[in-house]
């Protein structure tokens, strides 16, 4: 399972590698359009955005962290037998 997670992980990246690009010109259009609003909406817009990179941030961390507290259980359990 961990070699799995790590192998999904790895394909992850060479996938974020290869859209890069096409990101780059995603974030410039969105910051395009956001300069173009009214001070009041941009801010509600930009806290939205930093809400859900915070919680996205959150998530991978504790998902982190629980996938190696159970790898470690799982080798425990392992050298127990």
């Amino acid at each position: 399972m961990m070699v799995g997670e790590r192998v999904d992980m790895l394909l992850t990246l060479m996938k974020r590698a290869e859209k890069k690009e096409a990101s780059l010109q995603l974030i410039n259009l969105a910051e395009t359009i956001m300069g173009k609003l009214p001070k009041d909406e941009w801010t509600i817009l930009d806290d939205y955005i930093n809400d859900m990179t915070d919680h996205l941030a959150d998530e991978g961390t504790y998902l982190y962290s629980s996938g190696f507290t159970d790898g470690i259980w799982a080798l425990k359990f392992i050298n127990s037998l």
